[in-house]
């Protein structure tokens, strides 16, 4: 019985190994395969459903022990085609178990943008210099201002009417005096 456990111990251990090792290339080679299952299959079931009926009804026209035969051949293609059924509606779960992030459809996965050798994980986008930009915040001049600020003049600035800086979300083309808005005189 310890023998038993360890062998099923060693087993998961190798199993986590080889899983986590798993590259890009492995990947794109397992989703390779599973589209070409998922194309091939269907149409490979349809045939033996229309050969399994063919040898049926052939078989129907011949002697006792030929129709005996006819049957079994076309029971045969008959589970062949059901396998292959059953292959392409499991196929693509369990090998997303076993790597996950496999495409069945044909299509590669959406890769994550990669910005100056950093993941920004997701996909999509565009770099702001070697940064990667996330929500709210705008590239100005390859340089990233910070959430609510603007780009003017390839310089983030922060949009109010203080100090000597209007910005033109605060203030449009009115002039800003006192920290307030006001219509140019």
């Amino acid at each position: 019985m310890r023998e038993k456990q360890i062998f099923i111990f060693l087993a998961l251990v190798c199993a986590g190994l080889t899983s986590a090792a798993v590259g890009d290339e492995v990947r794109a080679a397992v989703s390779s395969l599973c589209s070409g299952l998922q194309g091939m299959l269907p149409i490979a079931a349809m045939l033996m459903i229309v050969l399994g009926a063919v040898i049926y009804a052939a078989g129907q026209t011949m002697g006792a022990e030929t129709r005996a035969r006819a049957n079994v051949w076309a029971t045969a293609a008959l589970t062949g085609a059901l396998m292959s059924i059953l292959i392409v509606a499991v196929s693509q779960p369990l090998l997303n178990a076993l790597y996950p992030g496999i495409s069945c459809s044909g299509e590669a996965p959406a890769q994550n943008l990669v910005c100056g050798g950093t993941d920004c994980g997701s996909p999509g986008g565009a770099c702001c210099g070697n940064s990667c930009p996330v929500q709210g915040q705008v590239c100005c001049n390859n340089n990233l201002c910070a959430a609510g600020q603007i780009c003017d003049a390839n310089t983030c600035r922060t949009p109010n009417c203080y100090g000597a800086y209007c910005a033109y979300n605060c203030c449009g083309p009115d002039d800003c005096r006192r920290g307030q808005c006001q219509a140019p005189k």
